[in-house]
């Protein structure tokens, strides 16, 4: 059976037409600004140290607007990578479920963490690196650029000739690979020196007998080509190196195939490993430039797969014992020798006095309380049910007297916010509170009621927190960084009048940066901002309304309140008793052994599920989340 990735391959070629685009269109700004800033000067009157100083403008400017452009690779690479490995890990989710296979156990490195691999060179041994590469380009650039200066200034040629040449070089739109800028000369018999034949006609009087006509040329690569082809690379390792680890991580892949872009560019090298399967663990790294893709291969259907997992589980002999076993002790915190009940609809996780027995492990946990989880299996997921099976299990909660909790959630964006709920749905169990303190103990904290009703006070301090951190939250546009205020731009245009043109929409952006940021620092010329102005004011677009309404823009960050109840088992010790039974086992002194003296730890160690601090806020309590396979989220 093949797991081809299609939807990843066609993103990666998304991806990869859309940056290709905005590189081309970067570099076509920068052509523009220097025709907008030639226009702008008087190359005919001014005197030529004048003329100097216009050219040392230009190269200034350019030299800015090519640091910005970096920049803007950069963190546009980064996000891309991502992009396509969030593609890669979203159709490896879909196989994991079509087998009923726990995702979290089976996907080991997410598309941030394969990012970084590529970004600071891991997967290139460390022989080459991101920033090394975007800068070291930077660099070349500035210095073809001051070649053009100097080679024109010893050429004498005129300012505006050097000007327009400088143009020629950061213009996109040549098709081949290598650009020739050609001037026409003569040459001195004895010095070997060029004379520009511009200079020529301004000094006839000049005794040009004997000189020879020479054309004086400078080469240089196609403005954008290095940029293009470090992000059609980057892009394309980036896919592959998900789909790679994704094979790493499936216990029933033998290979992954290698499958040629094909065409007639196709390279020997490609043709000749169109359609091998390589070891999971020996894939080689495609070339510069390459678009191959990859396949996962194993020797199994669905079916077949579904089945030796369920004979594995039940504790039959299959063919990959070795194999499954070999990926479920990679992954678990205690090694096993049977195959564990893991397909179940639920692992629940039954905590042990592990008194004596734990041994803190600080080269694999920089908190104990997540150590401790871990070796009580208390990091396992929770059940997200239905309102019916919710309402169930609040009723059986607490020995059948009810329990009912909240926790609110809120975040500058949408995007973040959903990121922490799938993290404690899916993710880490994120339980260390280093930000936030733990007066209870480390765990997750929680507005509980003991009796099963979503009481008054449940709901006011849930009200109560979302205010607060809302506020805490919102940002105002003029305390944004520049970076984040340019950014938020063109959202603000569209909320304050949806219905302006593209073109009045680009006008308003223009001004806007060159009117509130430093203009020399922009890539806004004076007369751009002009003709926007201008532009702006005919179409009867107020500028003062609009700069009034970012002066008095807020970012609005969103909340979301989880409403959840623990399983019938769950062991729940009230803060008083925990805090006498430290007290008169001396737990501080066990704990110093730990580095902690956190009493969240000291509830998991001896097995507890949570923590029940009684008395505390109008809910009446605040109730400690120790172990996360008890928990039960109703679903939206």
């Amino acid at each position: 059976m093949i797991i081809p990735y299609d939807a990843s391959k066609e993103e990666r070629d998304r991806i990869t037409a859309e940056r290709e685009k905005k590189l081309y269109q970067s570099f076509e700004n920068m052509r523009k600004q220097i025709d907008d800033q030639i226009q702008t000067m008087n190359f005919s009157t001014v005197s030529e140290r004048v003329k100097r100083q216009q050219l040392e403008e230009i190269r200034h400017s350019l030299q800015e607007q090519l640091q910005a452009h970096y920049n803007a690779l950069e963190s546009g690479l980064k996000y891309d990578m991502v992009t396509i490995g969030d593609e890669v890990l979203k159709e490896s989710e879909g196989f994991y479920k079509g087998l009923n296979m726990p995702i979290a156990m089976s996907i080991t490195s997410f598309p941030v963490e394969i990012m970084n691999n590529v970004v600071n060179g891991s997967v290139y041994q460390e022989k080459w690196y991101l920033s090394k590469a975007l800068w070291g380009d930077y660099t070349e650039k500035l210095d073809q650029i001051n070649e053009v200066i100097s080679n024109g200034i010893g050429l004498n040629l005129p300012s505006f000739e050097i000007a327009k040449q400088l143009e020629q070089y950061v213009d996109p739109s040549a098709m081949t690979p290598s650009k020739t800028i050609v001037t026409k000369c003569l040459q001195d018999p004895v010095t070997g020196k060029l004379y520009s034949m511009d200079y020529v006609k301004r000094h006839p009087e000049k005794d040009w007998t004997g000189f020879k006509e020479k054309d004086s040329k400078f080469r240089y690569g196609k403005v954008d080509y290095n940029a293009q082809r470090l992000a059609r690379t980057l892009i394309n390792h980036a896919y592959q190196q998900n789909v790679v680890h994704q094979a790493q991580a499936n216990p029933f892949a033998t290979g992954v195939r290698w499958d040629a872009s094909g065409g007639e560019r196709m390279c020997e090298i490609c043709e000749e490993r169109d359609g091998k399967i390589f070891p999971v663990d020996d894939v080689p790294l495609d070339h510069p430039n390459g678009m191959c893709t990859f396949e996962v291969v194993t020797d199994l259907s669905m079916m077949e797969m579904s089945n030796v997992l369920a004979d594995w589980v039940n504790g039959e002999p299959t063919e990959y014992d070795d194999k499954l076993y070999a990926w479920y002790n990679d992954r678990a915190e205690v090694p096993i020798e049977r195959a564990p009940d893991m397909f179940a609809q639920h692992v629940i996780a039954e905590g042990k006095d592990l008194t004596g027995k734990w041994q803190r492990r600080e080269d694999q946990f920089d908190f104990a309380i997540e150590d401790v989880m871990a070796a009580q299996g208390f990091d396992g997921l929770p059940r997200v049910v239905s309102k019916e099976q919710f309402e169930a299990a609040v009723k059986a909660a607490n020995n059948g007297n009810g329990f009912i909790a909240q926790r609110n959630y809120t975040a500058s964006d949408q995007g973040t916010l959903d990121m922490y709920r799938d993290m404690l749905y899916n993710g880490k169990w994120y339980v260390d509170c280093s930000t936030g303190g733990a007066q209870y103990g480390q765990g997750m904290y929680c507005a509980a009621d003991y009796s099963g009703n979503l009481t008054q006070g449940i709901q006011n301090e849930m009200q109560h927190y979302k205010n607060q951190n809302i506020e805490k939250l919102r940002e105002s546009f003029i305390g944004m960084s520049e970076d984040k205020q340019r950014e938020l731009l063109p959202y603000l245009v569209d909320q304050f009048d949806p219905n302006l043109t593209d073109e009045q929409k680009q006008a308003l952006i223009d001004f806007t940066i060159y009117d509130r940021f430093d203009s020399s620092m922009s890539l806004i010329s004076r007369d751009r901002a002009k003709e926007a102005r201008s532009y702006l004011i005919s179409s009867d677009i107020s500028i003062g309304k609009f700069s009034s309404f970012v002066d008095n823009y807020r970012t609005k960050p969103v909340s979301y309140t989880e409403t959840l109840t623990l399983d019938p088992s769950a062991k729940i010790i009230s803060y008083d008793d925990l805090f006498k039974r430290a007290q008169e086992s001396d737990a501080w002194a066990i704990m110093s052994q730990w580095k902690t003296t956190d009493l969240g730890v000291f509830a998991a160690v001896l097995g507890y599920d949570a923590i029940n601090a009684e008395g505390h806020g109008e809910s009446g309590s605040y109730t400690v989340v120790l172990n996360r396979t008890k928990l039960i989220i109703q679903e939206p």
